[in-house]
């Protein structure tokens, strides 16, 4: 593993009303109104890429963008200068895996579709996206909804208005957390 970036910066998100909120954890455990959708995220300041992150990105055959929480893990990588401009030149297959889960504060009703909206808003430029096909068991649904966290939705049709193609497979592993299985996800990742 490469860091992105050695710069020492912060990511900030705004929401909808205008609030400015700083640092992933103050993203991540929202003290904010967690039903009003974040609209901008940036750097403060400003990060650009180291060059051995950007050379591998160019030699790369697969780059995958997650999984992780999408505006305190995913996308401040998407926020380096040189990381996009990188990953629209990298001849790589590009897939981004969808999270199983909404993140209450973060995503909050997000469906699939509104994840990757943000990727490729922020230059993630994805060819594939990876959704979960699998239910986790009541009881684990039934915790992870007494904290507002519900399955991400997979909705189809507007993945495909934006030209990236959906995958969907089994690659939930839900013992006692709901999480991707990481075997499962490589040996999907591995065929595509």
């Amino acid at each position: 593993m490469l860091p992105v970036s050695f710069d020492n910066c912060n990511v900030v998100a705004e929401l909808e009303n205008g609030v400015k909120i700083m640092g992933e954890t103050n993203i991540d455990v929202p003290r904010h109104d967690p039903n009003l959708r974040i609209v901008k995220a940036w750097l403060e300041p400003s990060a650009s890429a180291s060059s051995d992150a950007v050379d591998a990105i160019l030699k790369a055959d697969l780059v995958v963008l997650g999984p992780g929480d999408l505006f305190s893990s995913i996308i401040p990588n998407l926020l380096v200068k040189g990381i996009p401009e990188a990953l629209k030149k990298s001849k790589a297959k590009k897939v981004y895996v969808c999270n199983l889960m909404t993140k209450h504060g973060e995503t909050t009703s997000f469906k699939a579709s509104n994840h990757l909206k943000e990727i490729i808003k922020y230059g993630g430029c994805p060819d594939v996206i990876v959704c979960n096909s699998s239910k986790g068991s009541s009881f684990l649904l039934q915790k992870y909804a007494s904290q507002n966290q519900f399955p991400v939705i997979v909705d189809g049709e507007e993945i495909a208005k934006l030209n990236v193609k959906l995958v969907q497979a089994d690659v939930m592993s839900a013992p006692e957390l709901i999480r991707h299985d990481s075997e499962k996800l490589a040996e999907l990742l591995l065929k595509l």
